[in-house]
């Protein structure tokens, strides 16, 4: 069995150093692509 940890995508909240966690803030271009790679 593999087990896999993964943080939370990047937004651009993360690059404003916002709070996050109480709404659904997108992805950015590159948290998109993080879980893209991820995935696979």
């Amino acid at each position: 069995m593999k087990i896999y940890i993964v943080r939370h995508g990047k937004t651009e909240w993360n690059k404003l150093k916002k709070m996050q966690g109480v709404a659904d803030i997108p992805l950015n271009e590159e948290g998109i692509e993080r879980a893209y790679k991820t995935k696979n």
